[in-house]
């Protein structure tokens, strides 16, 4: 049995909310007891005499205008994965501080990844868009240099 005419109580009205903005994806320099000590072309950071009172800030910005993207934050010392790895909405900046001898374990010196993906939700109504952005940084954690003679 057909339905009634349209305009007589059986329309549909569907609204749309359209933003494709960009996402940001971006790792900020490991901190060492708050200032940034990183060789940019190496990535050695020398960590004092003192690893439990020495401390790295892990800070990264992971956002979208209107919150409307999901991030991945991947941590890893080598090729474990470590906490603070973490996932969920992309809503500004995030850090997290460590000391070094919680990185480090039983490690003397240490490599370190980070790997940030933020992903976009926009979608063509079938899947997503790709509106993405990625971002990905390495550091080393070491002891002092030696005294020479």
């Amino acid at each position: 049995m057909p339905g009634l005419p349209v305009g007589d109580g059986n329309s549909f009205i569907m609204r749309l909310h359209i933003d494709n903005n960009p996402v940001t994806a971006q790792i900020h320099p490991a901190l060492l007891n708050g200032s940034v000590v990183a060789d940019a072309n190496c990535g050695l950071i020398r960590y004092t005499n003192n690893p439990a009172a020495d401390t790295v800030e892990i800070a990264y910005t992971a956002s979208h205008p209107h919150g409307f993207a999901d991030y991945t934050f991947d941590f890893r010392r080598g090729t474990t994965p470590k906490p603070p790895s973490a996932s969920g909405q992309a809503t500004g900046t995030f850090s997290t501080t460590l000391t070094v001898a919680a990185l480090l374990e039983t490690c003397t010196i240490a490599a370190f990844a980070e790997d940030l993906t933020v992903r976009g939700r926009a979608t063509d109504g079938w899947s997503r868009l790709g509106y993405d952005a990625h971002d990905l940084a390495a550091f080393v954690l070491a002891p002092p240099k030696p005294p020479t003679p």
